[in-house]
C-alpha cells in the first residue's frame, strides 16, 4: 500500500513514527478491531451529563429521520435536519426510546465548537501512537437507536473510531467490491454507494461488526462502510492523513466543478447536494482547483494499491502486549447490480468522477 501518513511529510502534524499500534494496521490495510486500548483515555470517562453541562451553549443541527425496518435504505435527502441546543439534545437523547424515528447529531468536529477549550476536550490519540492528533482533529457523534450513517467510502485518509456509550453496528465491504459509487447527491470527500447495500446479495458479502463500549474500529482508506446505532450511542473519530491524500484532492476539486457546473438551479440542491453541504461559487471552485494543482506540482501519480483483500483483524491489548488474531472475510467476488433510473447527465457525471483511470489521467495532465 501507499506510504502512511504517520511517516508522511504532508499534510500530518508531528508524531511518533514509531507507532506500534498504527504501523499494525497501516502495514495490514485491513479492517481492525481493538479492545482494551482506550481504557485510561480521557474521553473514554467522559459522562453525558458532564457533555451536557460543556455544551450547554452550542448550537448545532441534528438529523431526524425514519429509523430502518426493511425495504430501501435510506438515505441523507430522506431525512430532515432540526436546529437544537447541543445541551438540550443531551438531556433529551438519554430518554428518548421511540422505535419509528431516529435523532443523530453526526460529524460535529469539536475544533467548530467554542468549548473546546475545556480541559475535558483536551486529548490526543497518542495510545494509538498518534499524539499529533489532538482533540481538534476528532469529531463527535450522539444518537438513538437506529440512527445511522449510509453507506459511502472517504476519500481522504483512514478512521479511527472510538466507541464510547453503546453499541454501533458497522457493515464493511473492501474498497474493490463494487457498490456502484456515485457523487450524487454530492458531499465533499464521501463517495456514497448507488445500491441498496442491505439487501442480501449485498449484504451477505459484508463484513459485519458490532464494535461495543471501550473498543475501536479501525477502517482503511476506501474502504465501504455503513454505520448504524443500535441502542443510545456517543463514539469520537479521526481521521488520520495519509500521502496518497494529495491527489485526491486533486479529485475532489475536479468533482466540486463538475457537479455544481451541471446543478441546475438552487431548487435542485436538495436532490444533487447532501443537506449541510456548502454550494460554492465557480470562482472558489477554481481556486480549490488551483489549490490542489500546486500541492501536486512536482508529486507522481501514486499506483493504486492492487490485490484482494481477503482477511480481517482482531487486536487485543493484555498484559503480554498486542495480541493480534486474523480472521477471513466472507467470500464473494466484485458485483454489478442495476441501479435506480438516472438522468443522462447524472450517468455521465458519475461516470467521470468514479472512473480512477479517467481520473488518474486528467489528475497527471494537470499536474504536468
Amino acid at each position: 500500500m501507499i506510504s502512511s501518513g504517520i511517516n508522511a511529510e504532508w499534510p500530518l502534524r508531528p508524531g511518533d513514527p514509531d507507532s506500534t499500534v498504527f504501523n499494525v494496521l497501516d502495514s495490514r490495510n485491513t479492517v481492525a478491531l481493538l479492545k482494551n486500548f482506550i481504557e485510561t483515555w480521557a474521553p473514554y470517562s467522559l459522562q453525558l451529563d458532564t457533555l451536557q453541562e460543556i455544551l450547554k451553549n452550542q448550537t448545532i443541527n441534528v438529523k431526524k429521520g425514519e429509523i430502518y425496518c426493511g425495504g430501501r435504505v435510506p438515505k441523507e435527502s430522506d431525512c430532515d435536519y432540526e436546529e437544537w441546543n447541543f445541551g438540550d439534545f443531551i438531556k433529551f437523547i438519554q430518554t428518548y426510546t421511540s422505535k419509528e424515528t431516529f435523532y443523530y447529531a453526526a460529524y460535529h468536529h469539536l475544533a467548530s465548537l467554542k468549548s473546546v477549550s475545556s480541559h475535558a476536550f483536551q486529548f490526543d490519540w497518542s495510545w494509538a501512537g498518534l499524539p499529533g492528533q489532538q482533540s481538534t482533529d476528532t469529531t463527535m457523534w450522539l444518537g438513538s437507536t437506529g440512527s445511522f450513517t449510509p453507506c459511502h467510502k472517504d476519500s481522504y485518509g483512514c478512521n479511527l473510531h472510538a466507541q464510547i456509550i453503546g453499541n454501533k453496528e458497522w457493515w464493511l465491504w473492501p474498497p474493490n467490491f463494487d457498490l456502484s459509487p456515485t457523487r450524487i447527491p454530492y458531499e465533499e470527500s464521501s463517495i456514497f454507494s448507488g445500491e441498496d447495500v442491505l439487501k442480501p446479495e449485498l449484504a451477505e458479502h459484508a463484513l459485519k461488526l458490532v464494535v461495543k463500549p471501550g473498543e475501536v474500529i479501525f477502517i482503511p482508506k476506501h474502504w465501504w462502510h455503513l454505520a448504524r446505532n443500535q441502542s443510545l450511542s456517543f463514539s469520537m473519530n479521526t481521521w488520520v492523513p495519509l500521502t496518497s491524500d494529495r491527489m485526491d484532492s486533486l479529485t475532489e476539486a475536479i468533482t466540486r466543478i463538475l457537479v455544481t457546473a451541471v446543478k441546475s438551479d438552487e431548487q435542485s440542491s436538495r436532490t444533487w447536494v447532501n443537506p449541510g453541504e456548502e454550494v460554492t461559487s465557480f470562482q472558489t471552485n477554481l481556486d480549490y482547483l488551483q489549490n490542489a494543482i500546486t500541492l501536486n506540482k512536482g508529486c507522481s501519480i501514486p499506483t493504486r494499491p492492487p490485490g484482494e483483500v481477503t482477511s480481517y483483524l482482531i487486536i487485543e491489548n493484555n498484559d503480554e502486549g498486542m495480541i493480534t488474531k486474523e480472521l477471513p472475510l466472507p467470500r464473494g467476488s466484485n458485483l454489478s447490480h442495476v441501479q435506480e433510473p438516472q438522468s443522462l447527465v447524472n450517468k455521465l457525471l458519475n461516470a467521470i468522477v468514479t472512473d480512477n483511470n479517467i481520473m488518474d489521467r486528467l489528475c497527471s495532465k494537470m499536474i504536468q
